[in-house]
């Protein structure tokens, strides 16, 4: 495809960054050229005023992502990373207070998004990340103890240069290791169930038998990526063919229904 969007949505602490990062190096190493858009505030008052998914970008929407730039089969393609999106105003923000008409038009606007971007020849790809709340608190564990180290260093740091005993002290890197972890994941880390529910709620009201979400499942952490690798490879390969549909790289896909609006059920969706 000239296009593609890796659409990195699901459970904070869940793998995103680090398991979806591995298809995101995929496709700078095959030559793509990859931005990144983070859609993890609300939209803003002018932002409302204009159709709801109008504020995603897509390749071809700016001059940096201007597929018309692409001259012939060897020209130049273009990646766009979304970190969250769409159903993260349902869950972060106020959507999941529509009634279940209003929701249903909000599903319909993903879904035509969704084929528009196919007959645009660009790939969007959802990926649907989940994990279980131990996963997740052994991560808040782990990124509490480098953000302690990383306090602990710059203290000694400063500590050496204010006695001179060291001419030049580089900080880098220690303010990113503090930032990675906030009050706001523990909130998220208290609803669990809530976030996972909200989340089931739009991926099985947004599915396709044309294009699936693909639901990452992290608790095992190398299984996941090889099997988020592999659909990757798949979805590439039927994107190209047109042929029968791209299944999702974590167990069988179930009938969806546009109009369903019951959640699916957590062990569920974590056994996928």
């Amino acid at each position: 495809p000239k296009g593609v969007i890796l659409y990195f949505e699901g459970l904070d602490c869940s793998g995103k960054s680090s398991t979806g990062g591995l298809v995101q190096a995929a496709l700078e190493q095959s030559g793509y050229e990859v931005g990144m858009r983070q859609y993890n505030r609300p939209p803003t008052a002018e932002q409302r005023m204009r159709p709801w998914m109008d504020r995603f970008d897509v390749p071809g929407s700016s001059s940096f992502l201007d597929l018309s730039q692409t001259q012939d089969e060897d020209g130049e393609h273009i990646g766009l990373v979304w970190d969250r999106g769409p159903a993260g105003d349902f869950v972060y923000g106020n959507l999941h207070e529509l009634s279940p008409e209003d929701k249903k038009k909000r599903y319909d606007e993903f879904i035509t998004f969704d084929k528009e971007c196919r007959e645009k020849d660009i790939l969007f790809l959802k990926l649907f990340f989940v994990t279980n709340r131990d996963s997740i608190a052994k991560t808040l564990g782990k990124r509490l103890a480098q953000k302690k180290m990383a306090r602990d260093l710059t203290t000694w740091l400063q500590a050496c240069r204010s006695r001179g005993e060291v001419d030049d002290v580089s900080f880098e890197g220690l303010e990113a290791i503090s930032a990675h972890i906030d009050p706001t994941d523990f909130i998220a880390f208290n609803q669990y169930e809530r976030n996972l529910r909200f989340f089931s709620n739009f991926v099985m009201n947004t599915d396709s038998d044309e294009n699936p979400w693909v639901v990452v499942n992290t608790g095992d952490r190398y299984a996941a990526r090889k099997a988020l690798m592999s659909s990757f490879r798949e979805h590439l390969n039927e994107f190209q063919s047109r042929g029968q549909r791209c299944s999702p790289c974590l167990g069988p896909k179930a009938s969806v229904s546009s109009a369903k609006t019951e959640a699916i059920g957590v062990d569920e969706m974590m056994k996928k």
